[in-house]
């Protein structure tokens, strides 16, 4: 990818903004279809916002829902492996046909983010961390690209403090807050983007 191109994945569990994080930073406010319903997204869009010199493609994604079924079937890691190995495992899997019916909507989202400079994980904090969404965040690391979690909702945050605890606990430091009536801070959000990729 050219330096002045970045592509940004957006992931997260069905149903909790994902669309409306685009149409947001966008601000096309026709992007996609948001249906207050689970699996509103069942494929893989983009739409682009660039500049005179550089250019954001966002891609949206189908909505996660069977994390745990994929670690199932991945060998446990061992201390040896490295990074690319665990990622590799990973590509093997999900070249296998056997499966691909029925993880369908996770091999998009994963293979998106094995194209992307970056993701979005996008979070309804109105949900308690449950073992679903722990799956979910060690299915996603191990495509071992930068992820920002994006924090949404956060008009009724009850589980934001738990959130930011376990998002820590894996490895991941940085977030960002939004919700689905005011927009982010985009000036934060382009610089945390800066910092996590600093080739660009």
């Amino acid at each position: 990818m050219t330096s002045n191109h970045i592509t940004v994945a957006i992931v997260g569990h069905t149903n909790t903004g994902k669309t409306s994080l685009i149409r947001a930073l966008t601000r096309q406010r026709n992007f996609g279809d948001v249906k207050n319903a689970p699996a509103t997204t069942i494929d893989v869009t983009q739409i682009s916002l660039s500049t005179d010199n550089f250019t954001f493609n966002f891609v949206d994604t189908p909505g996660l829902e069977d994390a745990m079924g994929i670690l199932e079937l991945l060998p446990n890691s061992s201390l040896q492996a490295s990074k690319s190995d665990e990622k590799n495992t990973l590509i093997h899997l999900m070249s296998d046909p056997t499966y691909q019916q029925d993880f369908d909507q996770e091999f998009k989202v994963l293979n998106q983010m094995l194209k992307s400079d970056i993701a979005f994980y996008v979070i309804d904090v109105r949900q308690p961390f449950l073992p679903r969404y722990h799956y979910e965040l060690i299915l996603l690391l191990k495509t071992h690209i930068p992820i920002l979690p994006i924090l949404n909702f956060t008009y009724q945050a009850d589980y934001i403090d738990d959130w930011k605890r376990e998002l820590k606990a894996n490895g991941l430091h940085y977030y960002l807050e939004f919700d689905t009536i005011l927009l982010p801070k985009k000036q934060r959000l382009y610089e945390q983007i800066a910092i996590m990729l600093p080739e660009h």
